[in-house]
């Protein structure tokens, strides 16, 4: 979420039942109508993060560790974490803090393992996450492939992994968080 108005679609729900609770000396038609305004929403929050957040975490141990995760949530309970050095794959989702996903018992390894192993299926050694991102250059089983497309007078032939190699890709970050 970059900016202000971008968070306050995703707080709705929970404004209404904390301002009532909070300040009952109000009647109810005084709360604000949804979607809340920039200046409704800074008038109820002091800090943005109370609403929604995003940070740059680095998982520091296990078989991630040196992994770069992107943590979103947001105050209706809506969390989710994406692997910047594994394609921007979303490795974890939750609602009010219970996992929605499935994690595997390879608990998503970082530098992963060579998709191109074990005649292309070292994709499953790195198969971990709510959504792991699959294609781009290959989608389906492990095989050898023309490499007409390529345009290459020295390249006759090109191996394609299982389900493909973005899912072991690193990202470059241009910006996240709020920008002002």
């Amino acid at each position: 979420m970059n900016s202000w108005s971008e968070c306050a679609h995703f707080w709705r729900p929970s404004v209404r039942r904390e301002v009532k609770h909070t300040r009952a000396d109000k009647p109810a038609e005084d709360y604000p109508d949804y979607p809340l305004t920039l200046g409704q929403l800074r008038q109820l929050t002091v800090d943005g993060r109370g609403v929604a957040d995003i940070r740059l975490l680095q998982v520091e141990d296990g078989p991630g560790r040196g992994q770069r995760l992107l943590v979103v949530r947001n105050a209706t309970g809506v969390g989710f974490e994406i692997a910047v050095d594994r394609g921007f794959d979303v490795s974890s989702a939750t609602w009010r803090g219970i996992n929605i996903g499935w994690n595997s018992a390879n608990g998503l390894p970082w530098p992963p393992n060579s998709v191109d192993a074990e005649e292309g299926v070292g994709f499953y050694r790195n198969f971990d996450g709510f959504l792991v991102t699959c294609g781009l250059d290959h989608i389906g089983a492990a095989r050898r492939d023309g490499a007409d497309r390529y345009i290459h007078k020295h390249r006759r032939q090109v191996f394609n992994p299982l389900h493909g190699r973005i899912s072991s890709q690193r990202a470059t970050i241009s910006g996240y968080g709020d920008e002002r």
